[in-house]
């Protein structure tokens, strides 16, 4: 007896319907155009790095017993003996570009004692410190103040939150040491500090050293003067 094509095929799957595409063509995937695929790229990098750049710090009270501001626009160098010029810095020994740069021709003895420092610790055990260098030089009696902000510089600098972080810490120190020097300090002055090569809007920084509260036996002078560039407006406060 003759089994019916029905019954020869129980028990078997099914076969699977082959999709054709046409004669000698495999199927691809469609191609995105690479404007697009630049396109999202950028706006990724763009994302991570407003993220990274982003600073979330709520600005303190101003001080009651702090330090005032007074913003000038000239040189700050052109400063009495016993000034105190104070300028942020990375933790690698290195003073090459923008302000640090003018620090290093003007003051190339204290730069090595800076750059000493540098190298005889870790960048993770300098941040949020401070270096104060007596007058190295023969031709002026300043003072150099090294806030140690950020462990590295260029593109591998901290975000500005963790520079902003550290100001305050290394501010302190300063401070300390100011006041271990006594009557030696005749007067601080500092360039608008991190808005340079490290990139933090000044006003941030200005917040955090308005909101140090001092003790009442910290003899140093409380006013500092902030000097920026003369094509900068003048500012008081």
């Amino acid at each position: 007896m003759k089994r019916s094509s029905h019954q020869h095929g129980a028990g078997r799957p099914p076969k699977q319907a082959k999709l054709t595409f046409g004669k000698n063509i495999t199927p691809q995937v469609a191609s995105v155009p690479s404007e697009q695929v630049k396109a999202r790229t950028s706006r990724r990098n763009t994302a991570r790095l407003a993220s990274q750049n982003e600073v979330r710090l709520k600005p303190p009270p101003k001080a009651e017993n702090g330090f005032s501001i007074t913003e000038i626009a000239g040189d700050i160098f052109d400063a009495p003996d016993g000034t105190v010029l104070i300028h942020a810095c990375n933790c690698l020994g290195s003073w090459g570009a923008g302000i640090a740069a003018a620090f290093k021709e003007r003051y190339p003895n204290a730069y090595k004692r800076y750059n000493e420092h540098c190298r005889s610790r870790e960048p993770d055990n300098l941040v949020n410190t401070a270096l104060l260098i007596p007058p190295q030089e023969s031709k002026s009696k300043h003072w150099v103040g090294c806030l140690f902000t950020s462990r590295k510089y260029g593109r591998n600098k901290d975000s500005p939150q963790q520079i902003l972080d550290a100001t305050g810490p290394s501010f302190r120190d300063l401070v300390e040491q100011m006041s271990e020097a006594g009557d030696e300090v005749t007067q601080i002055r500092m360039c608008q500090i991190n808005s340079g090569l490290f990139s933090v809007p000044w006003e941030h920084s200005r917040a955090i050293i308005q909101g140090l509260e001092l003790d009442d036996n910290v003899k140093i002078p409380r006013e500092i003067f902030v000097y920026s560039l003369p094509n900068k407006t003048d500012r008081s406060q």
